[in-house]
């Protein structure tokens, strides 16, 4: 296993939700290690006096990454202390979000990392995660905030008619 997976996971466990979803894509992945691969963005929020996150669409694969069996899951990646968003190639269509697949979502701990002084003096703490998203179509980038909880849901998937 890489670095950069192991350090995901490492992260992943001390949020308070994270095992649970280590254990649901665990369950997904037969045992591979968690890179979030063909899931997509399905909002980025940002909201004044209430909760921010990112939430992402997540199928269940078998262990040879046959397609998606019967279920998906909606992970919700909750935060406070976002400092900064910096992400490229968002695809919207007529204000309509666009397939935003990632290829790979990276997790790492944050110490040291340069913050701008305007945030901290309005009692923004310093962020301790950042996330990092590689793309296969759209958005690509990194967040840093502290991500205080993960939330998801497993529902069925609903074949298309």
């Amino acid at each position: 296993m890489s670095e950069a997976r192991d350090e995901t996971i490492a992260v992943l466990q001390t949020i308070p939700g994270g095992q649970r979803l280590l254990d649901w894509l665990d369950l997904n992945y037969g045992g591979f290690p968690p890179e979030f691969g063909d899931s997509e963005i399905v909002s980025l929020s940002v909201t004044q006096g209430g909760e921010s996150g990112l939430t992402l669409k997540v199928d269940r694969y078998w262990r040879d990454r046959t397609p998606p069996l019967d279920e998906e899951g909606i992970v919700r990646f909750v935060f406070s202390d976002l400092v900064d968003i910096h992400l490229e190639g968002i695809l919207v269509r007529d204000g309509v979000a666009g397939p935003n697949v990632i290829n790979a979502l990276y997790f790492r701990r944050v110490s040291e990392t340069p913050v701008h002084p305007a945030p901290v003096g309005l009692g923004f703490g310093r962020p301790y995660h950042e996330i990092e998203i590689e793309p296969i179509a759209g958005a690509h980038g990194i967040i840093r905030a502290t991500i205080t909880r993960i939330e998801i849901e497993v529902r069925p998937i609903i074949p298309a008619a």
